[in-house]
């Protein structure tokens, strides 16, 4: 049989699912397979699932009961309606998320099941984190710009990675931005404790980053990466992840540069609260061994 997966938003919530029906998935020795409803008129975020080889395959049956549908749009414009949607868990071989902590009921759930949710913890599927990390860092099709940057950043002995988030967290209340503050606060914990080496920053909104005072350093330390309109947003999260350090934006595309390339050596700061939402729990978010800063 199959475990179904319907993923929402960017690609690192995508990913957040995907390795959670990808280990129950492996667990059960069975298929893994994506239903695409979802980004049926999605004005935000295209499918990128894709771009790695992953072990699934996709479909758009309509497999799912009226009641049960939203549209992707539907759940971006109003914020990610995450936040406080109780439905049912289990029902009709479906595993709907009802909180943001980590469920143990996910990892019984029968082949056969739809998951739907976030799932925004590494407990999820960290007892298959070697395969899912194999998975991921495998891109269908790499552009030359990535292959060539992926080389140039390997070459150098140490390099630190920073990922500022704007784009819709801007005009979204409940997710809150990572202010200057935070940024030069991890700046100063990074290069107290480790020798960061140059500073990479990545970003959706690359102008925005540009003017945050905690980055405006001396060029022989700071780059601006600008990928080119070929390259996926994959390889920008796998470039990040070769990091030496990080320093995240409260952003699941940055959370997944940090586990995928995350080792014992690896300093990786992030900020707190995660969103503006007191609903919001993070208890299960972060690995213990991420240090966190204050986002305001």
């Amino acid at each position: 049989m199959t475990i179904y997966i319907e993923p929402l938003g960017g690609l690192g919530n995508q990913l957040f699912v995907y390795a959670t029906g990808r280990a129950r998935a492996i667990d059960l020795n069975t298929d893994l397979q994506v239903d695409l409803r979802n980004f049926r008129n999605y004005e935000w975020h295209n499918f990128e699932l894709q771009t790695f080889h992953s072990q699934l395959s996709i479909s758009e049956s309509a497999r799912f009961p009226k009641e049960l549908i939203r549209r992707g749009s539907d759940w971006s414009r109003r914020g990610f309606r995450r936040i406080g949607m109780k439905p049912r868990f289990g029902s009709q071989n479906y595993a709907i998320e009802e909180s943001t902590v980590f469920d143990t009921r996910i990892n019984k759930i029968p082949d056969g099941t739809t998951i739907r949710g976030y799932f925004q913890s590494h407990l999820y599927f960290d007892r298959h984190a070697a395969a899912i990390r194999e998975e991921v860092r495998n891109p269908v099709n790499p552009s030359h710009w990535f292959l060539e940057t992926f080389d140039a950043l390997n070459a150098l002995p140490v390099w630190s990675a920073i990922h500022v988030r704007r784009g819709n967290y801007v005009g979204l209340s409940n997710m809150g931005l990572a202010q200057d503050d935070y940024y030069s606060r991890a700046l100063r914990l990074l290069r107290l404790n480790v020798n960061s080496g140059p500073l990479l920053v990545f970003s959706d909104d690359i102008e925005a980053a540009k003017s945050m005072a905690a980055l405006q350093l001396t060029p022989s330390l700071i780059q601006f990466i600008e990928p080119p309109s070929e390259s996926s947003p994959l390889e920008s999260l796998l470039l990040m992840s070769s990091a030496h350090n990080l320093i995240t934006a409260n952003s699941s595309f940055s959370w997944w540069s940090a586990w995928i390339g995350d080792n014992e050596d690896r300093m990786v700061i992030c900020p707190r609260p995660w969103l503006d939402d007191p609903n919001f729990n993070e208890r299960d978010l972060l690995p213990p061994n991420w240090i966190t800063l204050g986002r305001a």
